[in-house]
């Protein structure tokens, strides 16, 4: 009985030195971290400010299963006062969301917030970045939804230069057309 009892405590000490299977970071009481991002869309957009950049941004990431190779797309519909003028696609899907990824993490994107005015605006810019993480729509826009944000305090500033960061970010990478889909021929 007594060689039982230290072989049972021998096996949890064992069981407690081996490395264990981390918890999902999207289970609940999971640490937050930009791995499990899944979506990003950047919107950038003005009715009337013709130097103001007009693009959006679109990847989307499915992650590996044991039954499921995974897949990355991202896109790019350029429009005004940007390097392209088009509709394309990455070069290199992967490439381009994990560095638009990197951007938003070295922003902390989830810890930005912007603040309600305290008064109104008539024309500015139409900027969206919307991240899916764990099945959760963050998006921080300069006109939602929720109503307009003040455009001129600190809050606002760090959005723009998060917004500047990934325009370079994008724009740095390869793209290409689309190639055209084999049924729609």
């Amino acid at each position: 009985m007594r060689s039982m009892i230290m072989l049972a405590r021998l096996l949890a000490v064992i069981a407690v030195l081996l490395p264990a299977p981390v918890m999902a970071n999207c289970g609940s009481g999971g640490a937050l971290t930009y791995s499990d991002v899944t979506y990003v869309d950047v919107r950038q957009y003005s009715l009337v400010g013709i130097l103001h950049p007009y693009f959006e941004f679109e990847a989307t990431a499915i992650p590996q299963t044991a039954s499921f190779k995974g897949r990355v797309a991202a896109s790019l519909n350029a429009r005004r006062a940007v390097p392209y003028f088009g509709s394309f696609v990455a070069a290199d899907p992967q490439h381009a969301f994990d560095d638009v990824v990197g951007v938003l993490e070295r922003n902390h994107f989830f810890e930005m917030g912007l603040t309600a005015p305290y008064c109104c605006y008539l024309d500015g810019p139409e900027d969206a970045v919307t991240v899916v993480r764990c099945g959760v729509k963050t998006t921080l826009a300069t006109v939602s939804e929720g109503g307009e944000v003040r455009l001129d305090d600190a809050a606002a500033k760090a959005f723009f230069r998060l917004e500047d960061e990934l325009r370079k970010t994008i724009f740095a990478e390869k793209w290409t057309l689309p190639t055209p889909d084999p049924a729609s021929r």
